[in-house]
């Protein structure tokens, strides 16, 4: 459980040290929820399987003793992926804090083009940044079964400052959907909001991912 503490504070220094989390902040935490994973993962495995030889798998999963030192594995591997999941959710609710939803607001003396009245041309704007989730998703951080499909559904709101927020994945991979939430924010897009009689107004949005992982 120290853990779990420890990286939810390092998270919280990092990101109150600006007042809007950015793609590099995003990214980088990401990459170091995963990285403690991994380590403690591969830690666990060198301490608790390391010492048995190194032969054939079949032959070792024969052996009593080493079956239950899988299983003991398998046990510290599950405290690890809870504490992974802790901080993914530690992470997207304290970036939700740093990018609060605008809301509508009046037009002013700014350029026309600065805003879109074209709901389609907008739609398909963000319908593009399902490449972009595709080309920046790092599959190994999904433990999904070789040749498994995947998927989510994202609904965003297209705010009046032209940043996505209010996002939500919904998907049957829990940890799927916490990751292409948080992905969604590291890319920190920037789309020309709706202007519609006068406002500028946020607009809902759904964008369905679906991924193979091979």
């Amino acid at each position: 459980m120290k853990n779990i503490f420890f990286l939810i504070i390092a998270l919280f220094i990092s990101l109150n040290s600006f007042c809007q989390a950015t793609k590099n902040i995003v990214a980088k935490n990401i990459e170091a929820i995963y990285s403690n994973y991994i380590e403690n993962s591969a830690n666990s495995k060198d301490k608790i399987l390391g010492k048995h030889e190194k032969t054939n798998i079949k032959e070792l999963e024969q052996k009593k003793e080493y079956s239950d030192d899988y299983s003991l594995f398998l046990k510290e591997k599950e405290k690890h992926q809870s504490v992974k999941i802790a901080a993914l959710k530690s992470l997207l609710k304290q970036t939700e804090a740093n990018n609060p939803l605008v809301g509508a607001k009046p037009f002013t003396n700014q350029s026309n083009s600065e805003f879109e009245t074209n709901f389609e041309l907008v739609q398909s704007q963000v319908t593009e940044v399902r490449n972009d989730l595709i080309i920046n998703f790092n599959e190994d951080y999904i433990d999904a079964p070789e040749g498994s499909t995947l998927k989510t559904k994202i609904n965003l709101v297209l705010d009046s400052d032209g940043k996505f927020k209010n996002i939500n994945c919904s998907g049957e991979n829990d940890e799927m959907n916490l990751y292409t939430c948080l992905l969604v924010y590291s890319l920190d897009k920037h789309i020309k909001p709706i202007f519609d009689e006068n406002w500028i107004r946020p607009a809902n949005f759904v964008i369905p991912l679906t991924l193979k992982f091979d």
